[in-house]
């Protein structure tokens, strides 16, 4: 057998997805994928052949991986990247894409050959394990390290930008009444309850966390300096009124009340664990102004 027909036929026979492009042509058009290209998206050579590889491409593709590649070629050089690419029946799969200029003897690129393996089940471990490291595993809020963590990058963004951010405290009043009468499932059920309501009742761009226990603290960014307190005391209260409401758990329904500390910064120097330190102060300051209240009418 020639060494070409010999190579031809080793890549036909991998296990590991090969697809030429023709390098001179427009659009940069498949002119070859092997079996395994098939097997792994569910394309046929024919639907291949003559088209552009953005066909592998989906509303989960990540525009700047796509511009990088494009960059790479563009510039005659290897690229290697792990994008979000598309299956013949619609499903997503994580692609481990090497992309390499073939070349002729005078040096000109007549081809790119691309390699393509499935890497769906590492990256989604991969996500899984950055989930965990992040994320409060009861009510799949953010944890209080990616919290303060975000809460600074959001610090110094409104230094650059001049804007200003609010910090929230919320606690539980009352709590562990209901672990203590009702049990640990119960009460998890309730802190999932809260966990929802702040979560729908802020905007997406607005950051949540439980710190543990029956605590959480939300970040609200992009506030202008001059209405911030207002904005934020706006926000309080809503969130104070929807937390009121009856809560139907287990064939009960609960009533409580949230105490909610707030914290806004609009210049000067300041840490996220600073910020995060003075919204407790003035939740457990609200906390004890209701426990006088409280105490006063009981009189």
């Amino acid at each position: 057998m020639e060494v070409a027909a010999l190579i031809m036929a080793s890549v036909a026979a991998s296990r590991t997805t090969v697809v030429i492009c023709d390098a001179s042509a427009p659009d940069l058009p498949v002119v070859y994928v092997n079996p395994a290209f098939t097997e792994l998206t569910g394309y046929t050579e024919a639907e291949a052949v003559g088209t552009n590889c953005r066909f592998l491409q989906g509303p989960a593709t990540d525009p700047g991986t796509v511009r990088a590649i494009r960059d790479a070629v563009r510039a005659g050089e290897p690229v290697e990247c792990r994008i979000v690419n598309y299956r013949a029946d619609g499903t997503e799969f994580w692609n481990e894409l090497r992309i390499s200029p073939v070349h002729d003897a005078t040096g000109s690129i007549t081809h790119y050959m691309a390699t393509q393996r499935d890497v769906t089940d590492e990256m989604t471990e991969r996500e899984a394990e950055r989930q965990a490291a992040t994320h409060d595993p009861l009510t799949g809020l953010l944890n209080r390290t990616a919290f303060v963590e975000e809460l600074d990058r959001e610090l110094a963004r409104a230094a650059r930008n001049g804007t200003a951010v609010g910090v929230l405290f919320a606690d539980v009043d009352h709590f562990k009444k209901v672990n203590d009468t009702r049990g640990h499932l119960v009460g998890d059920e309730f802190l999932r309850h809260v966990s929802r309501l702040l979560r729908r009742s802020l905007r997406t761009q607005d950051a949540v966390a439980r710190l543990g226990g029956d605590e959480f603290v939300a970040l609200l960014t992009d506030l202008p300096v001059e209405l911030a307190q207002d904005s934020v005391d706006a926000v309080v209260e809503d969130l104070e009124r929807s937390l009121a409401q009856p809560v139907p758990l287990d064939g009960t329904e609960y009533r409580t009340t949230v105490s909610i500390g707030a914290a806004v910064h609009t210049a000067g120097a300041a840490t996220g664990r600073q910020l995060l330190d003075e919204a407790d102060s003035a939740m457990y300051a609200r906390k004890r102004r209701a426990a006088a209240r409280a105490d006063h009418r009981g009189r």
